[in-house]
């Protein structure tokens, strides 16, 4: 008696009529057609959570000292409203990075990776960007000026910068232009990803323009005196290095949940040396 199935088992075995053994095979279901769902690796994602909500809860926390000590010269001549700024974009950098640690299933975790990822990079680098800018057309501009940019210039380019993101964003809702995409590990293990439209490459560049201007900047007033500048450089330089990492371990043939890891590392350390330097620096001089 020689069983039959039909449809076939594929890499399986007929066992029994329309019964088949997926053993050993790198498939699962009734026909051993079906991939398996890629495993994650819980305590790689159980650390970078708890690591994500200690490190929101100190941004909370530095929200207040900020707010307690605003009075204090150290911190009104670093502008303790662009503080709160960058402090609250941290958070949101937080939430982006939690996304590394679990499998997408809804569009609108897609949407909301992006959102939070525009919103807090903006607030953080592009307030460095309008910091550094400011010190730089005091000391640096063709025309000598005392107070460089006005706060509400300072707010638009920021605002400006967010809304540029959040309509391409929006641009993609209109048009349901974000998928989400079903790819395999070289195992046959089988993960979600969202895809996005070719108009995310121009959030991608506002992004590495902000970066690029920033890291003129703040090479430009490295000589101006200490009194007069933050430690702005570092965490902008920082952010490039980590961003060049992560662009090089993306093509190498690693799999998905040791990428998701380092992208979640490197979001964690650009945003906290933005913490070190610009915080517990500043609150361990006071």
């Amino acid at each position: 008696y020689l069983p039959k199935c039909n449809p076939s088992c594929n890499t399986g075995k007929c066992v029994n009529d329309n019964v088949c053994d997926c053993r050993g095979t790198l498939f699962k279901g009734q026909y051993c057609n079906e991939y398996y769902l890629i495993k994650r690796y819980k305590i790689v994602d159980n650390f970078l959570i708890i690591l994500l909500f200690a490190l929101s809860v100190l941004s909370v926390i530095l929200i207040f000292a900020v707010i307690i000590y605003r009075k204090k010269s150290l911190i009104k001549q670093s502008g303790y409203d662009f503080l709160i700024l960058i402090l609250i974009g941290t958070i949101f950098n937080y939430l982006h990075c939690y996304f590394f640690t679990k499998d997408i299933s809804r569009i609108y975790e897609c949407y909301l990776n992006q959102i939070f990822l525009s919103i807090g990079y903006s607030f953080i680098y592009v307030s460095i960007l309008v910091k550094t800018l400011r010190i730089y057309k005091i000391f640096k501009g063709r025309v000598k000026i005392k107070k460089g940019l006005k706060k509400t210039s300072m707010y638009f380019i920021i605002l400006g910068f967010i809304l540029i993101q959040l309509a391409i964003i929006s641009l993609w809702k209109i048009t349901d232009s974000v998928l989400i995409e079903n790819k395999l590990t070289n195992d046959n293990q089988m993960y979600n990803e969202c895809y996005y439209p070719l108009s995310n490459k121009i959030n991608i560049i506002i992004r590495f323009i902000i970066l690029f201007i920033g890291s003129y900047l703040a090479y430009e007033i490295r000589n101006v005196p200490n009194n007069f500048k933050e430690d702005l450089a570092v965490p902008v330089y920082i952010c490039c290095l980590m961003n060049i990492f992560s662009d090089i371990y993306s093509r190498l043939n690693i799999t998905k949940r040791i990428e998701d890891f380092f992208n979640g590392i490197t979001v964690i350390t650009y945003t906290f040396i933005v913490i070190w330097f610009l915080y517990i620096n500043k609150f361990y001089k006071l």
